[in-house]
């Protein structure tokens, strides 16, 4: 135990060593981030395309345009983009 807190001592004493390490752990904590951004990024677009494809089974059912924009939380707009 001695011998760890000694080696903690002198690390926490070595500047550079210090810089090092916190320069480590904010790259982890960036890409880490990133990782988490990109993956509810996907599961968003996963979501959007989903609507999208049940939008247009819906249009083929002849289903009404604000009805289906209600049911799939498009916008009008992007409905009367699938029908066309």
């Amino acid at each position: 135990m001695k011998e760890v807190m000694d080696f903690e001592r002198s690390f926490l004493m070595d500047k550079v060593q210090r810089r090092e390490y916190e320069q480590r752990e904010k790259a982890l904590r960036d890409y880490y981030s990133y990782m988490d951004e990109s993956y509810a990024d996907g599961i968003q677009q996963g979501e959007q395309n989903k609507s999208r494809e049940i939008a247009l089974r819906m249009l083929k059912r002849g289903k009404d345009i604000s009805e289906i924009a209600e049911d799939t939380g498009l916008n009008l707009e992007e409905v009367q983009k699938l029908q066309a």
